[in-house]
C-alpha cells in the first residue's frame, strides 16, 4: 500500500508544480523596460493629437490668413508654443522603446548590425536630449544650455532618420530579391508541369 500511495502522492503534486513552470518563466521574460514602455506608450494618443493641433495652428499662422495685429495672431502663436513645451513632456522615458529595440535586436549581417545601431541609437539620444530640452524651456535647467541641447538633439534625429530610412530601403531590396526568387521558381515549376499554388499564395500576401 506504501509504494501506491507514493505514487498517488508524487502524480498529484506533480500537476501542482508543472504550471508554475510557465509562470515563472514569463514573469522572468516581462522585466521591467518592458512594462515600463507598455506603460509610456499609452499617451502616443495624446502626443499625435497636440502634434496634429500644433502644426494645424502653424499652417494657419504662416499662411497670413489672419492680420499679425488681430489678438487671435498672438494667442495662436502663444498656444502653438506652449503646445511645443507639452509635447516634449509627453516624450519622458520614450527612449527607453530603443534601449529594448536594441536589446531584443537580431541581425542577420554586419551592416543590418550597423544601420540599426545608427538608427535606434540615434532616435534613443534624441528623445533622451528632447527631457532637458524641455526641463531648460520649463526654467528647471538653465537657459544657457538650451541652444546646445537642441543642436545635440537635431543632429541625432537627422542621424535616426537616416538610419532609418536606410534601413528601410534594405528591407526593400531583401523583400525585391525574395520575391524575384519566387517568380523565377513558379515559372521553372510551370515549365516542368508542378504545382505552385503555395509559392503563388506568398507573392499575393
Amino acid at each position: 500500500m506504501e509504494p501506491e500511495a507514493s505514487k498517488l502522492s508524487s502524480s498529484s503534486s506533480s500537476p501542482s508544480q508543472n504550471p508554475k513552470n510557465p509562470i515563472r518563466s514569463t514573469i522572468k521574460d516581462r522585466d521591467f523596460l518592458n512594462h515600463l514602455e507598455l506603460y509610456l506608450a499609452k499617451r502616443d494618443g495624446v502626443d499625435k493629437l497636440l502634434k496634429i493641433s500644433r502644426y494645424a495652428t502653424k499652417i494657419i499662422l504662416a499662411s497670413s490668413l489672419l492680420p499679425e495685429t488681430l489678438p487671435l495672431n498672438r494667442r495662436l502663436k502663444s498656444f502653438e508654443s506652449s503646445v511645443g513645451v507639452s509635447r516634449k513632456a509627453f516624450r519622458l522615458g520614450k527612449f527607453v522603446q530603443d534601449v529594448n529595440a536594441l536589446r531584443n535586436l537580431c541581425f542577420d549581417s554586419r551592416e543590418q548590425l550597423i544601420l540599426s545601431v545608427i538608427a535606434y541609437g540615434s532616435e534613443g539620444l534624441y528623445y533622451f536630449v528632447e527631457q532637458f530640452v524641455w526641463l531648460a524651456k520649463s526654467g528647471l535647467i538653465d537657459a544657457k544650455h538650451l541652444r546646445n541641447l537642441q543642436k545635440i538633439s537635431a543632429w541625432a534625429e537627422f542621424i535616426g532618420y537616416l538610419g532609418s530610412i536606410s534601413l528601410k530601403i534594405r528591407d526593400l531590396k531583401k523583400i525585391g530579391e525574395e520575391e524575384a526568387c519566387l517568380r523565377s521558381s513558379i515559372e521553372v515549376a510551370i515549365v516542368r508541369g508542378d504545382e505552385c499554388g503555395e509559392q503563388e499564395s506568398k507573392i499575393r500576401n
